[in-house]
């Protein structure tokens, strides 16, 4: 794939943030108050995905006891509580800032709730890199189809012009229900193992994304 697309879909959580280690600790504090065994980092990476409810289901909590929303709600919290655990990934400013100078539009397609979402883009003081950003209505974290939907809606631009960086299979759903290229890093909240089912182009991490875009 050439990345001469005018257009860049930014998934966050994983892709830009690193917060795969915040969000193990915040689920193991529920599993860990439940009786359940807790999960590491490999364990989450083969287990993690969207719609979010089936990995809950993945880790053995009942629904019928507890439901998914209060689960939701809980889990939200204690990540938040890590935001030691969260920075942002190695190459990351170098790389928007790349991809800014080359004039390319910079989109934030995110499962996560809107204002949570600005508010990390704020503290991390990455926010002037995008020309959009487009998280959840609510905390669930089900699906985003609907996001990059309504941009392609919203602006007369050519699927081709597009493409979606991301770390997890959800963001290859995405762009192939939507019809634009899509690219996979493999420093998120997945295993470069499953990223690679299918052929799919997958990166080591944001460092070589930036070699390989500039050697283009």
């Amino acid at each position: 794939m050439q990345l001469n697309h005018k257009i860049i879909f930014w998934d966050w959580n994983g892709t830009l943030l690193s917060d795969a280690d915040a969000c193990v600790e915040a689920m193991n504090s529920m599993l860990i108050d439940r009786r359940k065994k807790p999960i590491d980092l490999d364990d989450y990476k083969s287990l993690f995905g969207f719609p979010v409810i089936n990995y809950y289901k993945a880790l053995g909590f009942d629904f019928s006891i507890e439901s998914f929303e209060a689960l939701s709600v809980e889990f939200i919290s204690n990540y938040r509580r890590n935001g030691h655990l969260i920075r942002l990934h190695d190459g990351a400013i170098d790389t928007l800032a790349y991809f800014k100078r080359k004039k390319k539009k910079q989109v934030i397609i995110s499962a996560m709730e809107q204002e949570m979402l600005f508010e990390q883009l704020t503290d991390y003081d990455v926010l002037d890199f995008f020309n959009e950003v487009r998280g959840i209505s609510d905390i669930y974290a089900m699906d985003k189809t609907h996001l990059a939907e309504a941009y392609l809606n919203e602006n007369e631009v050519n699927e081709q012009e597009i493409v979606f960086i991301g770390d997890t299979l959800h963001d290859k759903e995405v762009a192939d229900k939507v019809g634009i290229d899509n690219l996979l890093i493999a420093h998120g909240h997945q295993s470069a193992e499953r990223l690679a089912v299918s052929g799919n182009m997958v990166i080591n991490d944001l460092k070589s994304l930036l070699s390989f875009a500039e050697t283009l």
